[in-house]
């Protein structure tokens, strides 16, 4: 049977931490979001298309992070080269790309240089999802074959 290393149970501890605080977080978007225009004294016009793409994006992030939980806790099962972990890599990827597309649209409305990063990291983030869903899919038919072998 394979050993679960202390880094993988550290990790399921840490998305379980981070996945409830981006639910709180994305909760708490329609209220901390007017008070942080009023606080910088920004356009309040804003307030409701960063609401909207901060609580879309918000709940993009808190899917995400399920589908690494869910992948994670196949690793306690002993068997994480499966079907179900190379669908979770596509839904993160389309996921992540989507996160993407939202704050590009934004950038054609305000322009950041952080919206600039995000938006970078988001598509690196979906086109990394991607190739290991490849990856992953290749490593499930090596599995399949092997057990059938044996």
């Amino acid at each position: 049977m394979y050993e679960i290393k202390p880094i993988t149970k550290f990790t399921k501890i840490l998305v379980n931490i981070i996945l409830f605080l981006g639910i709180a977080t994305t909760l708490a978007v329609p209220y901390i979001v007017p008070k942080a225009i009023k606080l910088y004294s920004l356009d309040k016009s804003l307030t409701i298309p960063t609401i909207i793409t901060i609580f879309i994006s918000g709940i993009l992030a808190v899917y995400i992070l399920n589908q690494i939980r869910i992948m994670i806790n196949t690793i306690f099962k002993g068997n994480p080269f499966i079907l179900d972990n190379v669908i979770s890599f596509k839904k993160m990827g389309i996921a992540a790309f989507i996160i993407a597309l939202i704050f590009t649209i934004k950038l054609l409305f305000w322009f950041t240089y952080a919206t600039v990063i995000i938006v970078v990291v988001f598509i690196i983030a979906g086109l990394l999802s991607l190739t290991l869903k490849d990856i992953f899919k290749q490593a499930v038919k090596f599995k399949e074959d092997n057990d059938l072998t044996i």
